[in-house]
């Protein structure tokens, strides 16, 4: 069971169209808090918009799991975004900042469950507020090309996926909302996007890899190791006609470069010195396939994912949902 709250703004209406009911906890208002009075009216139109999120979730074991004196659990997560649209703003063209800040409360039933992934990736056990992303971006070549550098969710970035990725909106297992063979670092980093054509988009990243929730990061990244994971992912976006309207899809094939140390092991030998450099591969498939109407954005769609690692040095070295 999960209750979920969602404070994002509805498409723009029609410049010529009269303004709706905006109240508070009104099922006709755009957003769940109304307008604030207009004030919310207002950052909109100088370019900073506000997007807040509650999910509260509440599992039991039916059958199965760890021995435990209770089988049902309680989780919970706030997430605040505020994007800031610098051109607006007449800080500095094509341009623009995102700040994110979260909060959790409870594991849920994830270590009751025996599950090798979290069943509910959402609950991350009592974390305070924290910036979960803080970063800067700066759009070139009539925006064919973006530069990103800051505080980084590589969830948001590579393995993405249009029907499974979010934990908060599509599926909360862990092995369903991202490739769990990806490691999809949140910390300093930097993002470069490349659309050269409509069809296709190239997207390199870097970021630190020992870096902890809570703190800024450059303690981590610029002293002792300098070990700093490395994406590479072509997308390439494909729209199969039909009599209902263009069906989109995104196919996206890329590696990573992992260089925390692991210990090396196999069937036959057990070495305990630890190797690094480890690689990956990874594909990540979504494609519409029926629509109702053209103008709908919903309709049937499909999804799939494949991941590599090196067997060696992880316990899973391939990975399909």
């Amino acid at each position: 069971v999960t209750l979920f709250f969602h404070e994002s703004a509805h498409a723009a209406a029609p410049a010529d169209s009269p303004p709706g009911p905006d109240r508070l906890l009104s099922l006709d208002s755009k957003t769940l808090t109304g307008d604030w009075t207009g004030f919310r009216r207002a950052l909109d139109d100088r370019g900073v918009r506000v997007n807040l999120f509650l999910n509260h979730q509440y599992e039991g074991i039916a059958r199965g799991g760890l021995p435990s004196k209770r089988d049902d659990r309680s989780s919970a997560s706030t997430d605040a975004f505020v994007s800031l649209d610098l051109e607006r703003m007449r800080l500095l063209p094509n341009a623009d900042a995102m700040l994110h800040l979260q909060s959790n409360w409870g594991r849920g039933i994830n270590l009751i469950s025996g599950s090798l992934y979290d069943v509910n990736d959402d609950a991350d056990g009592d974390l305070p507020y924290h910036v979960a992303q803080l970063w800067f971006r700066k759009h070139f070549f009539d925006r064919k090309a973006a530069l990103t550098l800051g505080f980084l969710d590589f969830q948001t970035i590579v393995d993405r996926n249009a029907y499974a990725n979010s934990e908060d909106k599509q599926f909360w297992n862990q092995a369903l909302d991202n490739n769990p063979l990806v490691p999809l670092a949140i910390g300093l980093g930097a993002w470069l996007e490349v659309k050269p054509v409509k069809w296709y988009s190239l997207q390199l990243g870097v970021a630190d890899a020992q870096s902890v929730l809570y703190k800024p990061g450059f303690s981590t990244a610029f002293h002792d190791q300098a070990w700093f994971m490395g994406y590479i992912e072509n997308g390439f976006r494909v729209a199969l006609p039909s009599s209902r309207g263009s069906l989109p899809g995104n196919y996206r094939v890329g590696v990573v470069y992992d260089p925390r140390p692991r210990t090396r092991f196999s069937y036959s030998e057990f070495d305990r010195r630890p190797h690094g450099d480890d690689y990956g591969a990874f594909v990540s498939v979504d494609q519409m396939v029926f629509r109702e109407r053209p103008e709908d954005e919903q309709g049937l769609g499909v999804f799939g994912r494949f991941g590599y690692r090196t067997p060696a040095t992880n316990r899973i070295a391939r990975f399909w949902s």
